[in-house]
């Protein structure tokens, strides 16, 4: 009678082993499976980072290309300083002024963003690495 308790007992022990085995199992294959699926999506998002830095710096870019053309269609007016009196000239170099600030403050904004996305752009290389 005590061999067969202990049989049954055994067995139920064994039972809840296999149980607990399959279960463990289970969540592993399933924690791999999520594992794998938050690694996917962690490479989908850095692409899409990727992409957007790229085009913020593009339209950085495009920016400062209307601001130089804004200075272009300015620095013209040099042309007509001869024709203007002293209040026109006051003028004329307040929106030079004005224009100046705005690409230092688009060039610094560039810096900026390239110092802290790619520093490497800005290592100095020597005349043997190029």
């Amino acid at each position: 009678m005590i061999s067969e308790e202990f049989e049954t007992t055994n067995e139920n022990h064994q039972s809840n082993h296999r149980q607990t085995d399959e279960l463990i199992h289970s969540m592993k294959s399933e924690l791999e499976q999520r594992l794998q699926l938050l690694k996917e999506e962690n490479r989908s998002l850095k692409e899409a980072n990727e992409e957007l830095t790229a085009q913020l710096l593009n339209n950085h870019l495009l920016e400062g290309k209307s601001l130089l053309r804004e200075g272009e269609a300015i620095s013209s007016l040099a042309n007509e300083i001869s024709d203007l009196n002293s209040e026109q000239l006051k003028t004329a170099l307040k929106e030079q002024q004005d224009v100046n600030a705005k690409l230092r403050a688009y060039i610094d904004g560039i810096l900026l963003n390239i110092v802290e996305n790619y520093p490497q752009l800005l290592e100095v290389k020597s005349n043997g690495q190029m």
